[in-house]
C-alpha cells in the first residue's frame, strides 16, 4: 500500500503541475511535503525523537551497575538471570532465565527495574527468592553495586 501511495502522489502531483503550471511547483510540493510529514512526526512521536534524548548518549548509573557485575561473570560457567541481564549473558552452554535456576554457578540480578525487567516474574518475588537462597547458604553474594548483585554458589 505504501508503494502505491508514493505512486499515486506523485502521479497526482504531475497532474496537478499540468493544472497549475507554477514555476515554482515542485518547490511548493516539496515543502508541503515536509511540512506535513515534520506535523506527523510530532502528533506521532515518531522514533526519530529518540535522536534528541539524552538517555540514548548516556549511561544511567543503574546501567553501570550492570556492566560492573556481568563483568565479574567468568567465562563459560552456567548462569541464571533474570529478563534484563540475560542478552548480556547468552553466549554461554547453559543459561537460565530467572526462577528456573537448575545447577547455575552464577545468579545475576539488578533490583532497579524498568519494563518487563523482572518477567515472569514481580520485583518482589526476585528479592524473595534471592535472600531465600542466600538465607539457605545456597548461594551467596561474589559481588553488589548499588541495586546490582552477582551470587555465587556455595
Amino acid at each position: 500500500m505504501a508503494i502505491l501511495l508514493a505512486i499515486l502522489g506523485i502521479y497526482g502531483a504531475c497532474k496537478l503541475e499540468k493544472i497549475i503550471k507554477h514555476g515554482n511547483f515542485w518547490l511548493c510540493v516539496s515543502l508541503i511535503v515536509l511540512f506535513n510529514t515534520l506535523i506527523i512526526d510530532v502528533i506521532n512521536k515518531s522514533p526519530i525523537h529518540s535522536i534528541f534524548k539524552s538517555q540514548l548518549f548516556t549511561k544511567s548509573s543503574w546501567m553501570k551497575d550492570n556492566d560492573a557485575i556481568i563483568q565479574f561473570v567468568p567465562p563459560g560457567v552456567s548462569v541464571a538471570a533474570q529478563n534484563n541481564l540475560f542478552p548480556h549473558l547468552s553466549q554461554r552452554n547453559e543459561i537460565y532465565l530467572l526462577p528456573e535456576i537448575n545447577n547455575a554457578q552464577y545468579i545475576g540480578v539488578e533490583l532497579h527495574g524498568g519494563p518487563n525487567a523482572f518477567s515472569p516474574l514481580q520485583k518482589e518475588e526476585v528479592q524473595k527468592l534471592i535472600d531465600g537462597l542466600i538465607a539457605k547458604n545456597e548461594y551467596s553474594i561474589d559481588y553488589h553495586r548499588g541495586d546490582a548483585m552477582l551470587l555465587r554458589k556455595n
